[in-house]
């Protein structure tokens, strides 16, 4: 992954270490608090992204915002899309990347707070992509709600229950969760099933 992320630099004409900057990003998501939202994570987003290339005016700029997605991560606070959007926008600013480019990076890293539906069909991908998961086989669906329980494990079991079961409902009270027609068709029944499945399960 970081030979990719040198790469993606390169291809950007981005200056400073590429090396450097992949490090910072590698120690934040290999924190140990992080069973779900790690390299892992990224490196499935960055498959689904390939899936999709010709579908993007910008794929490189999509990239780079992958890699930025979750950088901050602190579990409970509800401003983890903002701080990863900002940081990321500093980072391409300081890079050297136009003033358009920085902030569509910024505007697709704030799309994956999946609180409004993005306007952009870019936004309504980035979004998807970072909810592929949802849509997984069961197994793999178990091992991602798994690894989320055990990475909100300092909160009270009623507490993660209650904040899980509001995640899912949110979800489900959609009237899709996939908003790109390529990965709703792709992943749309299929979450809605493994979403169903765990709510049963939390009761």
């Amino acid at each position: 992954m970081k030979q990719r992320f040198i790469d993606l630099w390169d291809r950007l004409d981005a200056k400073g270490d590429a090396g450097a900057i992949f490090s910072i990003l590698e120690g934040l998501y290999s924190q140990q608090k992080r069973q779900y939202h790690n390299l892992t994570h990224i490196d499935n987003c960055l498959r689904e992204l390939d899936e999709i290339r010709p579908m993007l005016d910008d794929s490189d700029l999509f990239e780079f915002a992958i890699y930025f997605h979750d950088a901050v991560i602190v579990h409970g606070a509800e401003d983890n899309e903002e701080k990863s959007a900002l940081l990321a926008y500093k980072v391409a600013k300081t890079a050297g990347l136009a003033e358009e480019k920085a902030a569509k990076i910024r505007e697709l890293v704030l799309a994956t707070n999946h609180r409004n539906p993005p306007e952009t069909l870019e936004g309504k991908l980035m979004a998807d992509i970072d909810l592929a998961i949802l849509g997984k086989p069961h197994f793999e669906y178990d091992v991602y709600s798994g690894n989320i329980k055990e990475e909100y494990k300092s909160q009270k079991p009623q507490r993660f229950r209650e904040g899980r079961k509001a995640f899912i409902l949110a979800f489900l009270g959609k009237e899709r969760i996939f908003q790109s027609d390529y990965f709703y068709n792709k992943y749309e029944a299929f979450a809605e099933a493994n979403l169903r499945k765990e709510l049963e399960e939390l009761v």
